[in-house]
């Protein structure tokens, strides 16, 4: 029975109609291969796609779980004898004591806006960091030469490190005093950070060791540097980014631990923004210091 108003329908429209989905539901079906095609107890394994087709956010998120959890990268392959992304200029926000520069810290600690004890340990902190780099580089001398330099390193970070862990701290200062470092939180923050640096560069053991990064020294840093804003952190993201590479492998599994994770990648991909190979001259100099105090050329992880 039709309604008055309502059109007879066409069978032989409605059956061209019917045919055409099913081929297009049946192109559909052949164009993406069910995934019971493979036998589930069978490990596909998948080779990692070029440098090329890799998107800016894999290359940052493959270099901040590298650091963080003291891994090799994963999606791509970096070795010692890649040479260091050559930086002409970059702004002045992003110098960092993973940056091998000609400038130094004391120099711009009043554009920095950092107290100059500040300026003076980041430089000691580059110069570990640049001496690193060079003594993981396989085009350094032969094995005797370059166990000499090993030596003066040890020795240059004993002498570096004895005269950090001599620096006062805030927390033995009055506030109300006039000594320009109280209540200096960016100060205490960067203290903090050089003697667990240089202590594990010293014994060459990894960051996320308790001997170099006890607890207290986590919680110590955590308070600090809480109490200043991200935009004065945005200001001296070259230094915050070290700072958090520093702390995040001891404090992988703390509350703030996972904090800190998350600024490493907001930070790399503020600063990648930025300048992409200011960003990548900073995690590839922490990656070869994490490599020499674990004594391989990027092979395997540290276990435990």
């Amino acid at each position: 029975m039709v309604l008055w108003g309502q059109k007879q329908p066409n069978s032989s429209y409605a059956r061209s109609t019917a045919d055409a989905q099913t081929t297009r539901r049946s192109r559909r079906h052949a164009a993406k291969p069910s995934a019971l095609r493979y036998p589930r107890n069978v490990n596909i394994r998948c080779s990692s796609p070029p440098l090329s087709r890799l998107t800016s956010t894999q290359i940052s998120s493959d270099y901040q779980i590298a650091c963080t959890c003291e891994r090799e990268l994963s999606l791509h392959n970096t070795t010692n004898s890649d040479p260091l992304p050559a930086l002409s200029s970059y702004p002045v926000a992003m110098e960092s004591p993973l940056l091998q520069s000609n400038i130094h810290f004391v120099d711009i600690c009043q554009t920095l806006d950092i107290s100059k004890a500040a300026a003076e340990i980041l430089d000691d902190m580059r110069f570990l960091t640049c001496s690193i780099i060079a003594l993981s580089s396989p085009s350094s001398a032969s094995n005797e030469t370059n166990a000499q330099e090993t030596i003066k390193t040890v020795t240059t970070a004993r002498w570096i490190h004895d005269r950090v862990s001599a620096l006062p701290s805030i927390s033995t200062l009055d506030e109300d005093s006039q000594n320009p470092l109280a209540a200096d939180f960016i100060y205490e923050c960067i203290r903090i950070a050089s003697t667990i640096y240089s202590s594990a560069i010293l014994h060459r053991i990894p960051f996320s060791s308790t001997k170099v990064c006890s607890p207290a020294r986590q919680q110590a840093f955590w308070t600090n540097m809480s109490r200043i804003p991200l935009s004065r952190w945005k200001t001296v993201s070259g230094i915050y980014l070290w700072l958090c590479l520093v702390f995040c492998p001891a404090a992988e599994w703390t509350g703030y631990g996972r904090f800190l994770k998350s600024m490493v990648s907001t930070t790399l991909t503020y600063i990648g923004l930025v300048d992409w190979e200011g960003m990548k001259g900073c995690v590839e100099g922490f990656l070869r210091v994490q490599r020499w105090l674990r004594g391989e050329e990027g092979r395997g992880w540290i276990e435990g």
